[in-house]
């Protein structure tokens, strides 16, 4: 299936994207107001999962990651208009795990998440959350669409 614009699919009750009579699963194309590309997304069963890119008005990217069931998940880049990375920060399941900020092609901080920050906690539940049965579907959709 080719990419659907935004106005293609609809929100529906349950915070999800629907096309027709089931959950929107493919790439979904973003516009802002002047019908300019702003964002190519992934989508599975209605939540954002899969790699995406964010453009800025000009049309150069400015972040590029990947979501993985509503949040992000891996590294996320983002970029300033001549096209520098300016950070690259790491999630899992939603959670900010690492940063690393950049000027001028050079590390200049660096960030990781401790174990005693009150996220580490929040963290170790969604991971437990994760391990249930259909965990495997959710795996192979998300490496099928990088």
């Amino acid at each position: 299936m080719s990419a659907l614009e935004e106005s293609e699919v609809d929100l529906g009750e349950d915070g999800c994207l629907w096309l027709e009579n089931d959950h929107f699963s493919g790439k979904l194309l973003v516009r802002d107001k002047k019908g300019r590309l702003s964002a190519e997304e992934s989508y599975f069963r209605g939540l954002l999962h899969g790699p995406f890119r964010e453009f800025d008005a000009e049309g150069k990217v400015i972040c590029v990651g990947t979501h993985f069931g509503g949040a992000y998940h891996g590294v996320i880049r983002t970029f300033d208009t001549n096209g520098e990375m300016q950070s690259e920060l790491e999630y899992e399941h939603g959670v900010r795990t690492a940063q690393r900020d950049f000027q001028d092609g050079e590390i200049v901080e660096t960030w990781r998440l401790s174990s005693d920050d009150p996220e580490y906690s929040f963290l170790e539940s969604v991971r437990l959350r994760y391990a249930w049965e259909g965990w495997d579907e959710w795996k192979t959709a998300l490496q099928r669409s990088i």
